[in-house]
């Protein structure tokens, strides 16, 4: 690459035309730089806006460096070096200047990483020590792993909003000047809540009642068949006199039985009393007597407990078939 003059005052000049917002990153780029690698450097904002992740994914090159930056517990961030500056400042780091052949391109290694590690951290040192409310950055971020593989930055990040700043850099050293980009990427601060510890306001958190769900239901449980056991009596018999029975046998049971009738439900519970007749020539039966909740409940619990017993309980029912 041809070698180029190199006049300080045009970076001063430069400077001096940036805009107000956007003066702490090329100043922390330029004196990092200065500190770390011993490079003259010039850099100016080319853009700063909020990315989402599938852009950011996009961004880096195969043949650049891109590593992430941490900052304690929160989601991480990213910057990137293009291929032009990357390998330029790892010429200057290693052998002490830039040559005037063009910028080698290769991919980056972990020893690259560690080089990287002390100007990114330098840079972001800086950020953090002159903080400006024009130009607001989330402190605390420090180079963490190198991202060699691109393929997993989506794993690697959080589906966060990302405070994206491109940068275009100028390396000077031993009369060659190189031109390159760098790019930060901060996830962007979750905006704080408000405290409402002092605001009270009456919340009415009665449901409003739905008239017509209601109705379609009552509607549709109304017409819901119900099964009915006219239960004559029960009689409990050993197992082995159950297992003895066949046609003609007989079995007793007590007239008190028969003439009271139980209108049980299919959990067994009481819902009537009544006696056995005729009507129209069919069998019927009368009701006589409603006992009351309490009652049927209790008579419902009974007969589950005597169907629990060691012996079997044998019921004679008459369906009620009106």
């Amino acid at each position: 690459m041809p070698a180029f003059a190199f006049s300080p005052p045009a970076f001063e000049e430069a400077e001096q035309q940036e805009e107000e917002g956007g003066r702490l990153l090329p100043r922390s780029f330029i004196r990092a730089a200065s500190r770390v690698a011993d490079l003259v450097a010039r850099a100016t904002v080319r853009s700063r806006r909020s990315v989402a992740l599938a852009e950011l994914v996009d961004l880096p090159e195969t043949e650049g460096f891109t590593a992430l930056l941490r900052a304690g517990e929160g989601p991480p961030g990213l910057i990137i070096f293009d291929s032009v500056a990357f390998s330029s400042v790892i010429e200057v780091m290693t052998i002490g200047t830039l040559s005037g052949k063009a910028a080698a391109v290769r991919r980056a290694t972990t020893t690259d990483a560690a080089l990287m590690a002390d100007l990114v951290d330098a840079l972001l040192a800086e950020v953090d020590a002159n903080p400006t409310p024009a130009d607001p950055f989330t402190p605390g971020f420090r180079q963490d792993r190198l991202t060699d593989d691109l393929r997993l930055l989506d794993v690697m990040l959080e589906d966060v909003p990302f405070a994206l700043s491109v940068m275009e850099v100028e390396l000077l050293a031993d009369g060659v000047v190189r031109k390159g980009q760098v790019s930060i990427a901060l996830p962007e601060p979750v905006p704080e809540m408000p405290d409402f510890s002092g605001f009270e306001m009456p919340v009415d958190d009665t449901p409003m009642p739905d008239t017509q769900w209601e109705r379609a239901l009552e509607a549709s449980v109304m017409v819901a068949p119900a099964s009915l056991g006219a239960v004559l009596g029960r009689i409990r018999l050993p197992l082995c006199e159950l297992m003895a029975l066949k046609v003609d046998s007989q079995l007793t049971l007590p007239l008190s039985q028969l003439e009271e009738v139980q209108l049980e439900a299919l959990d067994r519970r009481v819902l009537a009393l009544g006696r056995l007749g005729q009507y129209r020539g069919m069998r019927a039966l009368r009701l006589t007597a409603l006992p009351d909740a309490e009652a049927a409940g209790a008579d419902a619990e009974a007969g589950q407990e005597d169907t629990g017993g060691g012996l079997p309980v044998l019921d004679w029912s008459q369906e009620d078939d009106g």
